[in-house]
């Protein structure tokens, strides 16, 4: 990651990072670099799958691929892309499935 930011001209990523935080915007908005807008789109337009666990909770396990396949072709994503769109996707929810399993 840090020479991937160094490569777009940031000199010091933790001062990049910190700046990054101090900007943070109360109001949960999120910025989509454009390369990631297709995985991202498809990623909150996607239903998640669950589990019922026996005390009644529902326990969130993820985005069938199916679900994702859907939601991009609904977007009009080329289905060349497709591949590289599910690995964005899975990676998305791969960092969130552990955060919402934990509420």
């Amino acid at each position: 990651m840090a020479d991937e930011l160094s490569a777009m001209g940031v000199p010091d990523v933790d001062d990049w990072a910190d700046q990054q935080r101090e900007d943070d915007d109360p109001d949960d908005t999120v910025t989509v670099w454009p390369e990631n807008a297709a995985a991202f789109g498809v990623f909150i337009r996607c239903a998640w799958q669950y589990a019922s666990l026996p005390d009644g909770r529902l326990l969130p396990t993820g985005i069938a691929a199916g679900e994702i396949r859907d939601a991009a072709e609904l977007m009009g994503v080329p289905r060349e892309a497709w591949p590289q769109l599910l690995d964005d996707v899975r990676l998305m929810v791969g960092a969130v499935l552990p955060e919402l399993q934990r509420l």
